[in-house]
C-alpha cells in the first residue's frame, strides 16, 4: 500500500455564539496516499479510557489525481459521544488499517471545543 499523510489541523476560532449550543460533531480524515486507503472500509473505532466505540461508516469522498487519490471520511458524533473522546486520558483509533494514538495536545483541543460550546 502507498504512504499516506495526515496532517493535524489548524484550530477554529469562533465567536461564542456560534459554538453555544452544538449538539453533533464531525470528525473528518483525510489521506493522500498513491493508492486507495478507505476504499473498502470506512469504520471508525476507537478505545477511549478502555471504553470501546464503534462509530460506524464514514462518508467517503474521493478525488483520483494522476498519481494519487485523496480520500476524506466524515463522522457525525453525537455531543456526548464528543465528550466522552474528550474526557479521556487515552484515545486510539481505528479505520481500515490505520491505527492511531491521539496526543495530549490533541486531547486538548477536544476539550477546548467542547467547553466552547457548552458556554
Amino acid at each position: 500500500m502507498g504512504a499516506t499523510s495526515f496532517t493535524q489541523a489548524k484550530p477554529l476560532k469562533l465567536p461564542r455564539q456560534v459554538l453555544s449550543g452544538i449538539s453533533r460533531f464531525y470528525l473528518v480524515f483525510q489521506s493522500n496516499s498513491t493508492d486507495w486507503r478507505f476504499l473498502k472500509n470506512r469504520n471508525l473505532y476507537a478505545l477511549a479510557d478502555s471504553q470501546r466505540f464503534h462509530f460506524g461508516e464514514g462518508d467517503h469522498d474521493y478525488r483520483i489525481g494522476t498519481r494519487s487519490v485523496s480520500e476524506s471520511l466524515a463522522f457525525k458524533l453525537s455531543a456526548e459521544d464528543f465528550y466522552k473522546i474528550a474526557s479521556a486520558r487515552s484515545v486510539e483509533l481505528q479505520i481500515s488499517s490505520l491505527e492511531l494514538k491521539l496526543k495530549d495536545e490533541q486531547l486538548e483541543a477536544f476539550r477546548d471545543l467542547y467547553s466552547l460550546s457548552r458556554s
